[in-house]
């Protein structure tokens, strides 16, 4: 790895009779230059000027590929995030769900993590960088990233502390700074999401439920300018798969409900086509207040059920918010070369992609049937994470699906996915979730 520096210079003016603020922000970096200048009013109570320089670690992986690139502005930050995930992930008509769960990884580890692994479903990890190590999140930065790649993860920015700020530096720490961290640290992941921490003070910007929570505060705009997909508190848990949901959306908590709650508001967005992202603290499972163990396995059970039963689709947290219910569900699939169904005892497909397409979540899929079992391969040739993963079928007779979720890492030189099986397949695919 090689580590290129990028420089921030971030001038504070203040001016106590009118009390207000002009804040500009100057930001340059290497490989890819970008110049982005911000310039909001706010509030204050103090006469202060503030220049701040840091210098970033850029990491450019084996490849090529950086991990850490500051756009010139939002659309050009957005249309990379779209195209890294094929432009729009397609449901086919079908709901949509995601699952997202807010820091606490001690607990997220042992109770949350291997129902997720045994039920194969990708997932999203709201962090804060400067808590990573304690006692809440004692994992090291390399488990986190290592089990992202895994087992089809997502990490997004939560702030760098969960702390309430009041100044334009602290606020700039808070977004930028945890970002930067975030992506420093785990350079293998693609990270453009913002989650909003819930404080009572962050400078206009605290419990965002309407768009000039963003848009009319300092804050806001460093959250808009640094990241595609952005996580807030706007009326309405149900959203709408348009494709184009990418700031605002809510969530529902599970994390005090019974399974017959959770379950009568997925069969609701089953009936209307919408997408529903399910959220929760990990600490909570199995507390006196908290959903029970048993309830939050058998949630993760009936998603899988209705997933393997073509009803719904489980997607990333970033997918969910550019999903499209009017786009076909196999939209981005990447194996051009393969066959989607037939009977075949061998089937295997090796792509290669570009930089612009690694650090996000996929999915290999087949839909397999016949008296022998299946088996589904997935093999990603890293330098840093290498995986060789599998799934098999039972020999049923009956229609079974296989799915494999990954999150491609960004020294990832090649992907190869093969099928072995006797009987018929249908649905080969490998696209972004």
């Amino acid at each position: 790895m090689i580590e290129q520096p990028a420089t921030v210079t971030h001038t504070v003016e203040t001016t106590v009779p009118a009390k207000t603020s002009t804040v500009t922000a100057t930001r340059t970096s290497t490989p890819v230059p970008a110049t982005v200048t911000e310039s909001a009013t706010i509030t204050t109570t103090a006469t202060t000027q503030v220049p701040v320089t840091e210098t970033i670690p850029t990491t450019v992986v084996a490849r090529g590929c950086p991990s850490n690139t500051v756009f010139a502005n939002r659309e050009a930050l957005v249309a990379d995030s779209r195209n890294r995930r094929g432009e729009v992930i397609g449901t086919g008509g079908k709901a949509a769900i995601s699952l997202r769960f807010d820091h606490y990884l001690r607990h997220f580890d042992s109770k949350v993590l291997p129902l997720l692994d045994k039920y194969n479903l990708p997932w999203s990890q709201a962090i804060n960088a400067a808590n990573m190590g304690s006692p809440k999140d004692p994992w090291t930065w390399n488990k986190l990233q290592n089990t992202a790649v895994q087992t089809g993860g997502e990490v997004w920015n939560h702030s760098r502390t969960h702390e309430e700020f009041d100044t334009p530096e602290a606020a700039y720490s808070e977004v930028v700074t945890g970002l930067r961290e975030l992506q420093t640290n785990l350079p293998m992941l693609h990270i453009d999401g913002w989650i909003a921490p819930g404080v009572r003070q962050a400078m206009g910007m605290q419990w965002p439920s309407t768009l000039d929570k963003f848009t009319d505060t300092f804050p806001g705009q460093m959250v808009l300018d640094n990241h595609a997909f952005v996580r807030a508190s706007f009326p309405g848990k149900y959203q709408d798969l348009n494709g184009n949901s990418l700031i605002g959306q809510n969530h529902y908590g599970i994390e005090d409900k019974t399974f017959l709650e959770i379950k009568a508001e997925i069969d609701h967005v089953v009936k209307t086509g919408q997408g529903l992202t399910l959220m929760m603290h990990p600490w909570r499972v199995g507390t006196s207040t908290g959903i029970t163990a048993e309830d939050l396995e058998r949630t993760f059970a009936y998603l899988a059920d209705l997933r393997d039963a073509d009803v719904i689709e489980v997607a990333s947290g970033a997918g969910i918010l550019m999903a499209d219910s009017a786009v076909d569900e196999h939209h981005g699939n990447l194996l051009a070369n393969s066959p989607g169904s037939g009977h075949s005892h061998v089937v295997e497909e090796t792509i290669q992609l570009g930089c612009d397409r690694l650090g996000v979540t996929y999915e290999a899929e087949v839909w397999v049937q016949g008296e022998g079992a299946h088996e589904l391969e997935l093999t990603v040739d890293s330098a840093t994470a290498p995986l060789h993963l599998t799934t098999t079928s039972t020999a049923t007779g009956e229609k079974q699906r296989l799915s494999i979720p990954v999150t491609l890492p960004k020294d990832t030189n090649t992907v190869t996915v093969k099928l072995t099986g006797s009987g018929s397949y249908s649905g080969l695919t490998f696209q972004p979730i």
